[in-house]
């Protein structure tokens, strides 16, 4: 009898064990049931992908943010694999968070190819305030001056191709502004080393490959065939920014406003090369999106609203080439409205991201150290509270009473330095000059029975465009 007791208390005690071993499997497969949080948001839908493949399914981050923040407020939280992401879409959640650097890594993972480890946004800890101190572009009248001329020379180069135009010909304005972007965020990271339009081509050829690379691993697309083509063009675009390095490192003339002479300067010891090299891969990634988003809205909404563009017009009319000064521009109220609300209206920089190494508050919920908190910049945007009839396209919300905006509920370019005020930038002052070039002499549309219809935004990476395919314009000159 005593050894039945003794076998049946020791099956209790293994029934027991495998039950505690089941529920610690089980809190470390579904990490939402392991970590109480006040958050609200959606369950992983998978044990180890988390939420991956509801945001596959949403199309892009973006999309996704927008579906659970109309679902579950201002404030969600959702599983990123086993990391617990955080979303604020109201400006009064932004505040607190605006001098934070420390990006979270998980966010732009799938940059790390292209960009290398040694990329200033997996930076930690104090280095993370040096390094974006090395690369904050430093905005002066002086080099706001040399670089408006710059930017007239190739606008001016755009407006001469679609000039030449037959009557009735499409003109590819995704590609073409693409290639005038290109060229003008190669200017301000290398200054006169890529005068030599063979380089900038070669850059871009080889950047273009890369980012192909990129995405076809976020979209699981055919990755594995692009591996060999993505290696190739990574060297090669390597090679041509330590040629850029060298070329800054050897020139005597160190007083241009160039981002890789800032980054040269910036400390008595020497970056290393490799550092070097993936700051200002980053930087020229970056560029390439948010420049050629801001200048295609931008062209975008002109040319589908003719009352926007003929006022424009008559605003260019009455100066002549002195319209396209630094100073003039800052004095241009309209000007600048007509940009911020293209850049508000297509949402062009979509979201941002930071995290914390102490626990903080947000909204009353405590968020644990380390999470990423993203700031959902698009969907506050498109706030009906802070923009009445949010999806209407309306430059006069910039105008009189509209430059009373609190800054934070106006922030296109994330946080930090002159991204405050975007009209201090220099793709802002690019997209004024080509403004003025483009519609002193030429009439813009978009081609289709109706254009204001034709916008599909692509959302697929941290910024958004008019359209998923290419977005062909129809010129005419001005009579």
């Amino acid at each position: 009898m005593m050894e039945v007791n003794v076998t049946l208390t020791t099956l209790a005690v293994f029934v027991v064990i495998l039950i505690l071993f089941l529920v610690g499997l089980l809190v470390y497969l579904y990490p939402a049931s392991g970590k109480s949080s006040s958050i609200p948001g959606p369950n992983p839908s998978d044990a180890k992908e988390g939420n991956i493949s509801d945001l596959r399914k949403a199309g892009s981050l973006q999309e996704y943010l927008g579906e659970l923040h109309g679902e579950y407020g201002d404030l969600m939280g959702f599983w990123h694999g086993q990391n617990h992401i955080v979303s604020v879409a109201n400006i009064e959640y932004f505040a607190p968070r605006s001098q934070i650097f420390e990006v979270p890594d998980v966010l732009f993972e799938g940059w790390r190819p292209l960009v290398g480890d040694d990329s200033y946004i997996f930076s930690t800890g104090v280095d993370v305030f040096k390094r974006r101190e090395n690369i904050d572009f430093d905005v002066t009248l002086k080099s706001k001056e040399h670089y408006s001329k710059i930017f007239c020379d190739i606008s001016k180069e755009i407006v001469e191709k679609w000039g030449s135009v037959p009557e009735g010909q499409h003109v590819p304005l995704t590609q073409h502004l693409k290639g005038l972007a290109t060229k003008a965020v190669c200017r301000m990271l290398g200054g006169d080393f890529f005068k030599d339009s063979a380089k900038v081509i070669k850059l871009h050829k080889a950047w273009e490959h890369c980012w192909s690379y990129v995405e076809s691993v976020a979209l699981q697309d055919d990755a594995v065939n692009k591996e060999k083509d993505f290696s190739k063009n990574r060297d090669i675009l390597e090679k041509i920014l330590v040629e850029a390095v060298s070329y800054h490192t050897s020139n005597e003339d160190k007083n241009k406003p160039v981002i890789l002479e800032k980054l040269l300067r910036s400390s008595n010891q020497r970056a290393s090369e490799s550092k070097l090299v993936s700051d200002v891969i980053t930087q020229l990634t970056i560029g390439m999106h948010v420049t050629h988003s801001v200048l295609l809205w931008t062209l975008y909404y002109v040319a589908t609203h003719s009352d926007v563009q003929d006022r424009l017009r008559k605003e260019f009319a009455t100066s002549g080439d002195a319209t396209i000064m630094p100073e003039s521009i800052a004095k241009n109220k309209y000007v600048q409205a007509v940009m911020k609300e293209a850049v508000r209206c297509g949402t062009v920089f979509l979201w941002t991201g930071r995290k914390q190494d102490i626990d903080i508050t947000v909204g009353g919920h405590v968020v644990a150290k380390n999470t990423p908190v993203i700031e959902a910049i698009g969907e506050a945007m498109m706030d009906e509270k802070l923009f009445p009839d949010p999806a209407l396209y309306d430059p006069d919300r910039f105008m009189g009473k509209g430059l009373d905006f609190n800054p934070l509920s106006y922030i296109p370019f994330a946080f930090g330095g002159s991204r405050k005020a975007p009209e201090d930038s220099l793709v802002y002052l690019l997209g004024a000059v080509l403004l003025c070039n483009v519609v002193r002499r030429l009439k813009l549309g978009i081609a289709g029975d109706n254009p204001k219809n034709l916008s599909d935004p692509d959302y697929a990476t941290m910024v958004s465009r008019p359209s998923k395919e290419e977005l062909w314009a129809v010129v005419s000159p001005v009579k």
